[in-house]
C-alpha cells in the first residue's frame, strides 16, 4: 500500500483541483490558468508514478491498474485538447466528458491500488 501512496496523492489532488475548477466553471467564474497548469502537472505526475507502480507489480496482477491508467491517459490527452484547441463555449461538453472519464479512471485505479 505504501508504494501506491505517491500516485494516489497526486491523482487525488488532481481530482480535487478538477472538481474545484468545474464548480467555478459552472458558476460562470471562468478558468484560472495557474490552477489549470497545476491540474495538468499533478495529473501527469500521478499518471507517471502510477505507470511506475504498475510496472513493478507482477504481470498477473496488473489488469485493472493498467485499465485505470489507460482511461486516465485518454483523459489527460482529452484535457490538453480541450484546454488548447477548443473555445470556451464549445468546450462545455468536452469538459464534462473529461471530468467523467477522469473520475472513472481514478476510481478504477484507486480500487486496484488499495488491493496491493
Amino acid at each position: 500500500m505504501t508504494a501506491a501512496l505517491p500516485p494516489l496523492v497526486c491523482l487525488t489532488g488532481t481530482v480535487a483541483i478538477g472538481l474545484w475548477m468545474a464548480s467555478r466553471y459552472l458558476r460562470g467564474l471562468g478558468r484560472d490558468q495557474s490552477l489549470l497548469g497545476f491540474h495538468f502537472l499533478l495529473g501527469a505526475a500521478g499518471l507517471m508514478t502510477g505507470l511506475l507502480l504498475v510496472g513493478e507489480v507482477p504481470a498477473a496482477a496488473r489488469g485493472m491498474g493498467s485499465i485505470g491508467l489507460g482511461v486516465l491517459t485518454v483523459t489527460l490527452i482529452g484535457g490538453i485538447t480541450v484546454a488548447l484547441f477548443l473555445k470556451p463555449k464549445a468546450a462545455k461538453r468536452a469538459i464534462f466528458v473529461h471530468g467523467g472519464l477522469g473520475l472513472v479512471g481514478f476510481i478504477i485505479f484507486v480500487l486496484w491500488a488499495l488491493k496491493l
